[in-house]
């Protein structure tokens, strides 16, 4: 990624004296549209993978969404992007991978409220499931369900997600899979809708974790579908 930012600023320098006021270039398969009156670059097209890590520990990183095409987002790429707000997951994206919106403690100060799925009726969401890890520490995102297409919620999924109002959530009963410690530490978290209740998942041991460890716990409705 510092090698990207380093490609990025030279070409930006070596174009100011340029008269024209874009530029297309192409750096390591993303490709930006440059305006030299405001001296900045513009993300116009990707590859079909953004590979692992790819904008991690990016602090100052403000991207509402990715150029439209068929891509894969690997592992971590907006991992630590403590100042982005929010982002459209357009309907061509494809997967997903382990940790993608997240942060690394529990306590990061980060922006992200919001992660949209994009869906239309002429074509639906592609992504079929939520990673490991996928927002966790996110603890000011506000979400409330998941797009149809989701079968799989895997481990740790929305860990810490403690925001006020990240306060009810709904899995769909197209979900077959629901890991373990998805909703761990969603303080806030008072209404719960599943397709099934798993028998560990979202059961209390009050044997194994005592009386007062239970009055501690917030108070969960666990609503299940019912035919």
């Amino acid at each position: 990624m510092k090698q990207t930012r380093l490609w990025l600023t030279t070409i930006v320098v070596l174009l100011c004296s340029i008269t024209v006021s874009a530029y297309d270039f192409e750096v390591e398969g993303f490709y930006y549209e440059v305006n030299l009156e405001e001296m900045t670059a513009t993300l116009v097209a990707v590859d079909k993978t953004i590979e692992k890590g790819t904008f991690r520990d990016s602090v100052s990183l403000v991207m509402a969404t990715l150029p439209r095409s068929e891509t894969i987002i690997e592992d971590y790429v907006f991992y630590n992007c403590v100042a982005n707000p929010s982002f459209l997951v357009q309907n061509t994206v494809k997967e997903i991978g382990e940790y993608t919106f997240s942060f690394q403690y529990e306590n990061t100060v980060s922006k992200l409220t919001t992660v949209t799925f994009e869906e239309t009726d002429e074509q639906p969401c592609q992504i079929t499931t939520i990673e490991t890890g996928l927002f966790k520490n996110a603890t000011k995102l506000e979400m409330h369900e998941l797009p149809l297409s989701i079968t799989r919620i895997e481990t740790m999924a929305f860990e810490n997600c403690k925001s006020e109002n990240f306060d009810y959530f709904t899995v769909s009963d197209k979900v077959e899979y629901i890991g373990e410690t998805v909703f761990r530490g969603t303080d806030n978290l008072t209404t719960l809708t599943l397709p099934f209740v798993g028998r560990y998942n979202y059961s209390y041991n009050e044997e194994a974790l005592g009386s007062e460890d239970l009055t501690a716990l917030p108070f969960i409705d666990i609503l299940a579908y019912t035919d």
